[in-house]
């Protein structure tokens, strides 16, 4: 509950910015619709599979978590960043559009 019992508090919507999972098994088919943005040349989490920050902890990015999404029937989009950094969203203005879209289509 979020404390206003007049309120849901149930999550509707994931936003992923160059995030990963210890495994894209984690996902399942109850899970909220997932919106990723990712570049692919992240050398912090790993757009696909690697090594997280140099850490020795290997994880699944969004080049993997988004067709593993859809794979189960869940509504998932995917923004690849082409060489794009870790931070590359930040300098990319069709992604904050993108990013605002998504969010408003989950207050429906």
């Amino acid at each position: 509950m979020s404390g206003n019992e007049t309120f849901p508090s149930s999550v509707k919507g994931v936003l992923n910015i160059s995030g990963a999972l210890f495994n894209s098994n984690f996902i399942n088919t109850n899970e909220p619709n997932l919106y990723s943005i990712h570049g692919t040349e992240d050398l912090v989490v790993p757009y696909l599979q690697g090594n997280v920050n140099n850490t020795g902890i290997i994880a699944d990015g969004s080049g993997i978590l988004h067709p593993y999404a859809t794979s189960i029937g869940l509504s998932s989009q995917l923004k690849t960043i082409q060489n794009g950094k870790h931070d590359a969203f930040l300098s990319c203005n069709s992604c904050l559009i993108k990013i605002r879209t998504f969010l408003f289509s989950q207050l429906q």
